[in-house]
């Protein structure tokens, strides 16, 4: 009976002692990678005490799968793709384009995985070990579409009796967070894909003028207010 106690406490007191936050941390929450570079470096640090390994690998994006006009498997392959990381140390990491056929009138998206691999405890106990995986945006820009700046304004917003449309315009890749109208917030679940058109239902009449918000190349928050058009008040 005393060996099930103690062995109870002492999962206890490792899982009380294990960090609630990944031990890895990258340099970017979304990475661009523009046509005509060798290759995109990623710095990897390990914020942990211990050392750590990581396995880094490109897959399709889950809301696109399928659609090769946006994405597809072996564009991508990161170099190294197995790793070790000292104690507070940074890796870098490549991101190489290896087939270069990707569509040059829009940009096509990517997941980025980067999963921790932790020793083996030395602690002579059963032990629950935490591995995260840390998956970020990996966003292939042709040269044709110029310059991002600004390029949300090119959106269209358009209402009919209350049912909004958000119309991608554009060949840019867009993330939005939400969008507001009269102070009330919706939230967005997916990226506005190019070409691509979501639906949304005010329940009330056409607003005069939605504000978006969306995350820029730098993981930064922009918001952006559109007049909206062909406004149609619900009868």
């Amino acid at each position: 009976m005393n060996k099930v106690i103690l062995r109870v406490c002492s999962v206890l007191l490792l899982c009380a002692t294990l960090p609630s936050y990944a031990a890895l941390i990258l340099n970017g929450t979304r990475y661009i990678y523009e046509e005509g570079t060798s290759r995109k470096q990623v710095t990897i640090t390990n914020n942990s005490e211990d050392k750590m390994g990581a396995q880094i690998w490109i897959e399709s994006y889950d809301d696109v799968k399928g659609n090769n006009l946006y994405t597809g498997e072996g564009h991508f392959t990161a170099s190294p793709s197995l790793i070790k990381i000292d104690s507070k140390k940074k890796v870098q990491v490549n991101l190489v384009n290896i087939i270069d056929d990707l569509p040059k009138d829009h940009e096509s998206i990517y997941w980025l995985n980067v999963q921790e691999i932790p020793q083996k405890s030395d602690v002579d106990a059963p032990a629950v070990v935490f591995a995260q995986r840390i998956k970020v945006k990996l966003i292939y820009r042709p040269k044709g579409l110029g310059e991002r700046y600004e390029a949300e304004n090119k959106q269209l917003v358009l209402c009919d009796k209350g049912n909004v449309r958000f119309e991608n315009d554009t060949g840019f890749i867009f993330s939005p967070l939400s969008y507001s109208i009269e102070g009330k917030k919706t939230t967005f679940t997916n990226v506005l894909l190019p070409g691509e058109t979501v639906l949304s239902d005010t329940g009330k009449s056409c607003p005069e003028k939605i504000s978006l918000e969306l995350i820029n190349d730098f993981g930064g928050i922009k918001n952006v207010d559109f007049k909206v058009k062909g406004k149609i008040t619900a009868g």
